[in-house]
């Protein structure tokens, strides 16, 4: 943020740096998306070994603090709400985690004031992101359209698909694969 690096810098260290809602969309080594995802699983994981712990251990903490950020500043919804799905999944299969649920909320709640004081809103990058599901704005909408229009076009190369990399558009790898490489 403070112009010491380059776009061209960063592009060595991610499959292609972004920007969102004004934030440098984290993800190194590969896509936001992708890198969110992968965060949403490990902080699943990180959960449940901070959970079942009897001992108090500072690194697993410091490694949920820091894959937390990593998580918000993906700014990946598709991961935010995964991530929010299997805590919801786990608050409700583990008394552990039930009981972690609140140093979690407590944590999560002090590390998103810290990021929102020090560089971005992430309740306005969330909200942005519900408010975007809406077909009238956002890319929920544009999505939905390349959905419609790969369905379409499966019905002529059902077998086979239309193509590896003609339907990058939707946003949805098991489309993209069904509509490009067919049944």
């Amino acid at each position: 943020y403070g112009g010491w690096i380059s776009w061209k810098t960063l592009n060595h260290f991610c499959v292609e740096a972004q920007m969102a809602w004004n934030v440098l969309r984290f993800a190194p080594g590969s896509y936001a998306n992708e890198y969110g995802n992968v965060c949403s699983f490990v902080l699943a994981v990180l959960i449940l070994l901070l959970a079942e712990r009897k001992k108090f251990s500072l690194c697993l903490y410091l490694l949920f603090a820091l894959t937390f950020i990593a998580l918000v500043l993906t700014t990946t919804r598709a991961a935010y709400y995964s991530f929010a799905i299997t805590f919801l999944y786990l608050c409700l299969v583990s008394k552990p985690v039930r009981r972690f649920s609140i140093k979690f909320i407590v944590l999560g709640s002090l590390l998103i004031g810290i990021l929102k004081h020090y560089t971005f809103d992430f309740l306005y990058v969330l909200f942005g992101g519900i408010k975007a599901i809406s077909l009238k704005t956002g890319s929920s909408g544009t999505r939905i359209t390349e959905w419609i229009k790969g369905f379409e076009e499966l019905g002529s190369a059902a077998v086979f698909g239309t193509g590896f990399g003609n339907n990058i558009a939707s946003h949805n790898v098991y489309l993209e694969l069904l509509y490009e490489v067919g049944i």
